[in-house]
């Protein structure tokens, strides 16, 4: 179950999630005395981040981990941490704790009881999950060609699954299906037209092993929020 909302502009959407994110995190801290927000990698929402920086919230009190990342140095470009370090963590936002899933083991294979047991230091469920999506359909690290997609899609127990696309660069760390259902809210973020017809086209097809994206367009444990624009 999704709802998708258009927007005229990129700043637009930008500016709309980033309100949408805050209202959740303060209510969330409002009734439980903590937030927590999984953020995604990519080009889309390192706006959103700058945004969020920026935003009044009693920003101690969140806790944000990513739903995906490479198995890479924090320093590396192609790094979700980096990206969320330099972009979230500034400003207000610097008095969030962050909880990164890469550890000091040399692959995710061998990292992924450590980066568990980090992640076991966030309450379930998360506040917020912002995803993203790419052109094969794939969401977090939840990849179509991935041989460990089954494992990550069923696993009940592991908060995470170390993961190696063959369609896309380095072995990643990745937050199981089951652990990012267990939100009270997602979000996914998209921009330009192609993303928006990958996204009509996971909407009209069931093979979600195909499509993996589809595993939370087809869920009603926790709405799905689209957020596009051109």
């Amino acid at each position: 179950m999704s709802e998708l909302l258009k927007f005229e502009s990129n700043e637009d959407m930008q500016q709309g999630l980033a309100n949408a994110i805050i209202a959740d995190l303060a209510t969330a801290i409002k009734y439980r005395g903590q937030g927590s927000l999984v953020l995604s990698g990519g080009n889309t929402p390192k706006r959103l981040f700058q945004i969020l920086s920026t935003k009044e919230l009693d920003w101690a009190k969140v806790q944000v981990t990513l739903a995906d990342d490479r198995w890479l140095g924090e320093d590396h470009t192609d790094s979700n941490e980096r990206l969320v370090k330099d972009n979230l963590l500034q400003g207000p936002a610097a008095q969030a704790s962050f909880i990164g899933l890469k550890t000091a083991a040399s692959s995710p294979y061998e990292g992924a009881a450590d980066c568990h047991k980090n992640l076991s230091a966030i309450p379930l469920p998360y506040d917020v999950t912002l995803l993203g999506m790419g052109t094969d359909g794939h969401t977090a690290s939840l990849f179509p060609c991935s041989d460990e997609l089954d494992r990550a899609v069923t696993d009940d127990e592991s908060l995470c699954c170390a993961v190696t696309p063959k369609t896309a660069p380095y072995e990643r760390m990745t937050l199981t299906l089951k652990t990012l259902l267990k939100s009270s809210k997602l979000y996914l973020q998209l921009a330009g037209d192609s993303k928006l017809e990958v996204y009509k086209s996971a909407c009209d097809g069931d093979d979600e092993k195909a499509m993996p994206v589809r595993y939370f367009l087809k869920q009603e444990q926790s709405p799905l929020f689209v957020y596009w624009a051109p």
